[in-house]
C-alpha cells in the first residue's frame, strides 16, 4: 500500500497535519510559498508536519494549543508579515513548551537577521536543497 501525501495549496485556509511514517516530533512550518512549502512537507516526511501559509495561522496552531509542537520552521518574510513579529509575541509560550525555533530566508533585513543571531536562532539561506533542511532540522531538535 503506497501512502500519498495531500497536496497543499497556498490559500488553504486552515493547517493540514500531514503524517510521516515515524510519527516522531512535531514541526510547524510557517511558509507562504505554497510550492515551497508542500516541498518542505515531503522533505520532512518521518515528522508530523503542520504547514501553514501564514503568520495568523501559525499563531493559531501555537497560542490555541492545537498540537504539541516541537520544532517551528519559519520564513522570516512572510508576504507583508515578518516572522521576527510572531517570535517576540510567542516567546513566553515557545519557552514554557520548550518549542525550538528554525528561520529561512531568501532575503531578510539586516535588523531581523540580527533579532535571530542574538537568540541563538539559526538561519538556513534559500535556495536550499533537501539534505540540507533536513539536517538543520535535526540540529535544532537536537539541542536542548
Amino acid at each position: 500500500m503506497r501512502n500519498e501525501l495531500p497536496r497543499l495549496e497556498a490559500t488553504s485556509p486552515r493547517p493540514r497535519v500531514i503524517s510521516g511514517e515515524k510519527l516522531q516530533k512535531t514541526i510547524l512550518v510557517i511558509e507562504d510559498d505554497g510550492m515551497l512549502r508542500d516541498i518542505l512537507s515531503r522533505t520532512l516526511r518521518g515528522y508530523n508536519v503542520i504547514a501553514v501559509g501564514s503568520l495568523s495561522e501559525g499563531r493559531a496552531v501555537i497560542v490555541e494549543r492545537q498540537v504539541e509542537i516541537d520544532l517551528i520552521l519559519s520564513d522570516i518574510e512572510l508576504g507583508e508579515d515578518r516572522s521576527p513579529t510572531l517570535h517576540a509575541e510567542v516567546q513566553p509560550i515557545i519557552q514554557a513548551r520548550n518549542i525550538r525555533w528554525l528561520s529561512m530566508t531568501g532575503y531578510a533585513s539586516k535588523e531581523d537577521l540580527d533579532y535571530y543571531r542574538t537568540r541563538g536562532i539559526q538561519i538556513v539561506d534559500k535556495p536550499f536543497d533537501r539534505a540540507t533542511i533536513r539536517l538543520a532540522v535535526e540540529q535544532a531538535l537536537a539541542r536542548p
